[in-house]
């Protein structure tokens, strides 16, 4: 597999759903250049793919037939075919032939970091006319907006991934230790609310129902002492107020009287108002 496939591999863009901030770009292409046609094209070994499709109905075409692997081999240019019925590229083209019946085409390559070329954005129109500076000038603007989101979107999988394996893996590394794992939100009103419990909190209350504990954070308090209760309320709400981090030593019951445990977290406002510890 060459340099330019793995690039396209590494986004994960092929046969993926419609993107909206994506399907906006290509519709301000039409708009502006005045086209019925606009997409997003990947050009796979075999095949040229549409991440995002305004007007065409087809979701992909053979490579061969493209237009778009023309845009590659300049990708600082946009490739502008004024009519393709008079250029010996296209003459004998299936989608000049036949449906979309394509005359005009401008494309302007989508450019990886790495300088390797996924696709083009590009318009089409099914009868000849001329292309302006100004437009070539807009149509890659744009298919600059375009690389910077799916470059953003890449980036954002990855850490997603990263924090994912990494989570994964502390919870593996704590099973056999007595330590449980919690994420905790506290609304506006300071109305807690687990959105995950890890298996050494199963461990650590063996006669709690953990799923129950998840839809009433009220469970948790029911098993301290009940001296304890409120300091660790107060504890609670001094954290999400100062947005310092949390720390507070109770006891809790066993079969054979009290054991002391001790919370330890750290809060993150969100931009809703509620806290995440």
């Amino acid at each position: 597999m060459n340099k330019r496939l793995e690039d396209i591999n590494s986004f994960k863009l092929v046969d993926t759903k419609p993107d909206q901030e994506l399907d906006e770009i290509t519709q301000l292409a039409s708009i502006i250049c005045n086209t019925p046609i606009s997409l997003i094209t990947i050009l796979e070994g075999k095949r040229q793919w549409f991440k995002s499709n305004k007007g065409l109905h087809l979701n992909e075409t053979k490579i061969e037939d493209s237009f778009c692997q023309h845009a590659m081999h300049k990708p600082n240019e946009v490739l502008v075919v004024t009519d393709a019925t008079k250029d010996p590229r296209f003459i004998d083209n299936k989608l000049v032939l036949g449906y979309p019946n394509i005359r005009f085409y401008a494309g302007a390559p989508l450019v990886t970091k790495e300088n390797k070329v996924l696709g083009t954005l590009c318009i089409i129109d099914n009868k000849p006319r001329e292309f302006s500076k100004d437009h070539e000038k807009a149509l890659q603007i744009l298919a600059k907006k375009a690389m910077e989101k799916i470059e953003s979107s890449k980036m954002i999988n990855g850490l997603i991934k990263t924090i994912e394996f990494g989570t994964d893996r502390l919870i593996k590394l704590t099973e056999n230790l007595p330590i449980g794992l919690f994420e905790m939100t506290m609304d506006t009103a300071k109305v807690p609310k687990f959105s995950f419990l890890s298996d050494g909190m199963k461990k650590l209350h063996p006669n709690t129902n953990i799923e129950e504990w998840i839809e009433n954070p009220n469970i948790g308090f029911s098993l301290i002492h009940p001296d304890d209760v409120k300091g660790l309320q107060s504890a609670l709400d001094y954290c999400v107020e100062n947005e310092e981090p949390l720390y507070f030593e109770y006891r809790v019951k066993k079969d054979t009287g009290y054991s002391w445990h001790a919370i330890n977290g750290s809060p993150v406002k969100l931009e809703s108002g509620e806290t995440v510890i």
